[in-house]
Formats: structure tokens, C-alpha cells, sequence
């Protein structure tokens, strides 16, 4: 927790933060120089990627599993539509 740190060290990890802010606009500016046409389309699909396996990862959150919802009664069970015949039953 940050509340019991003492005062230089949140101010260089504040420092630490900008430089690295700094560093990151300097060379999302300076790609475009340096990088061929190949290298940023490479760039641009490895950002794809990161962006799809972060929302994967935060669907399926700490324990790796996914909940859309229930998908109707647990197996064995029936519910009371069922109950009244085939024709009823989902």
C-alpha cells in the first residue's frame, strides 16, 4: 500500500511513472521513422492480440471460468414446463 510509503519514494515512483509516459509517446511518435510498413502491420496485430487475450482474460476473471448466465436446469433436473410433457420442455 502506497499510504505507508514515506514521501521520496512516492515522489520517485511519480518520476519513474512521467519518464516512462514520456518514453512511451517518444516512440509511438518515432515508429513511424524507424519501422518499415511490415514491422508496424506486425506491431498492429500483436496489439490486436494483447487487446483480445485482455478481455479474455477479464471474462473469465481469477478462477479461468466463464458464467453467461444459467443454461437451464442442472442436469436431472427438470423444471416445470418439462414436467407437463415433451412438448412443453425446452
Amino acid at each position: 500500500a502506497q499510504e505507508n510509503l514515506d514521501p521520496g519514494t512516492l515522489a520517485l515512483r511519480r518520476r519513474w511513472r512521467r519518464a516512462m509516459e514520456a518514453a512511451f509517446i517518444v516512440a509511438v511518435a518515432i515508429a513511424p521513422v524507424v519501422f518499415s510498413d511490415y514491422a508496424i502491420a506486425l506491431l498492429d496485430y500483436v496489439g490486436l492480440a494483447s487487446i483480445t487475450v485482455l478481455g479474455l482474460v477479464l471474462l473469465t476473471g481469477v478462477a479461468g471460468l466463464t458464467s453467461f448466465g444459467t443454461m437451464g436446469p442442472a442436469r436431472g433436473e427438470r423444471n416445470e414446463r418439462c414436467s407437463r410433457g415433451p412438448k412443453d420442455c425446452c
